[in-house]
Protein backbone atom coordinates (compact mmCIF):
# COMPACT_ATOMS: atom_id res chain seq x y z
CA UNK A 1 0.00 0.00 0.00
CA UNK A 2 1.35 3.28 -0.91
CA UNK A 3 2.33 5.44 2.11
CA UNK A 4 3.16 2.93 4.69
CA UNK A 5 6.29 3.88 6.50
CA UNK A 6 9.00 1.41 7.73
CA UNK A 7 11.10 3.12 10.61
CA UNK A 8 14.50 1.96 10.93
CA UNK A 9 15.31 2.87 15.15
CA UNK A 10 18.24 4.84 15.28
CA UNK A 11 20.92 5.03 17.96
CA UNK A 12 22.17 8.22 19.53
CA UNK A 13 25.81 8.31 20.51
CA UNK A 14 26.95 11.12 22.66
CA UNK A 15 29.59 11.38 25.11
CA UNK A 16 32.81 9.96 24.65
CA UNK A 17 32.86 7.35 22.20
CA UNK A 18 36.73 5.88 22.49
CA UNK A 19 37.24 5.67 18.74
CA UNK A 20 34.33 7.68 17.03
CA UNK A 21 35.69 7.29 13.48
CA UNK A 22 35.14 3.20 13.72
CA UNK A 23 31.88 3.47 15.13
CA UNK A 24 30.47 5.84 12.12
CA UNK A 25 32.29 3.22 9.86
CA UNK A 26 29.96 0.09 11.49
CA UNK A 27 26.73 1.97 11.56
CA UNK A 28 27.53 2.97 8.02
CA UNK A 29 27.94 -0.59 6.91
CA UNK A 30 25.24 -2.24 8.73
CA UNK A 31 22.31 0.66 7.67
CA UNK A 32 23.70 0.16 3.73
CA UNK A 33 23.08 -3.52 4.43
CA UNK A 34 19.85 -3.22 5.49
CA UNK A 35 19.10 -0.52 2.93
CA UNK A 36 20.39 -2.47 -0.30
CA UNK A 37 18.59 -6.01 1.34
CA UNK A 38 15.47 -4.13 2.17
CA UNK A 39 12.24 -4.38 -0.49
CA UNK A 40 11.24 -0.57 0.20
CA UNK A 41 12.02 2.43 -2.04
CA UNK A 42 12.67 5.14 -0.07
CA UNK A 43 14.21 5.26 3.23
CA UNK A 44 13.72 8.88 5.51
CA UNK A 45 16.36 9.86 8.24
CA UNK A 46 16.94 13.10 10.50
CA UNK A 47 19.87 14.71 12.26
CA UNK A 48 19.54 16.88 15.71
CA UNK A 49 22.52 19.21 14.70
CA UNK A 50 24.83 20.25 11.91
CA UNK A 51 28.04 18.06 12.98
CA UNK A 52 25.78 15.06 12.29
CA UNK A 53 24.09 16.40 9.45
CA UNK A 54 27.54 16.51 7.83
CA UNK A 55 28.04 12.75 8.74
CA UNK A 56 24.92 11.96 7.04
CA UNK A 57 25.15 13.85 4.33
CA UNK A 58 28.44 11.91 3.83
CA UNK A 59 26.74 8.23 4.15
CA UNK A 60 24.09 9.25 1.66
CA UNK A 61 26.50 9.88 -0.79
CA UNK A 62 28.77 6.58 -0.63
CA UNK A 63 25.36 4.61 -1.45
CA UNK A 64 25.51 2.98 -4.71
CA UNK A 65 22.04 2.23 -6.00
CA UNK A 66 20.56 5.51 -4.19
CA UNK A 67 19.96 8.79 -4.74
CA UNK A 68 19.35 11.41 -2.06
CA UNK A 69 17.35 14.91 -1.21
CA UNK A 70 18.14 16.72 1.56
CA UNK A 71 15.73 19.44 3.26
CA UNK A 72 17.22 20.92 6.47
CA UNK A 73 17.69 18.04 8.61
CA UNK A 74 15.56 15.64 6.93
CA UNK A 75 17.39 13.15 4.51
CA UNK A 76 15.48 11.36 2.10
CA UNK A 77 17.43 8.61 0.46
CA UNK A 78 15.74 6.40 -2.63
CA UNK A 79 16.42 3.35 -4.19
CA UNK A 80 17.15 3.59 -8.00
CA UNK A 81 14.99 2.02 -10.24
CA UNK A 82 15.63 1.21 -13.60
CA UNK A 83 12.75 0.63 -16.33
Amino acid sequence: MDGDIEYIKVFTIEGNTPNPVSLYRKLAKAAKQVMQTSNEKWFMYNVTDHKRASLYERFSKILKGFTFQRANQYFYVYKDITL
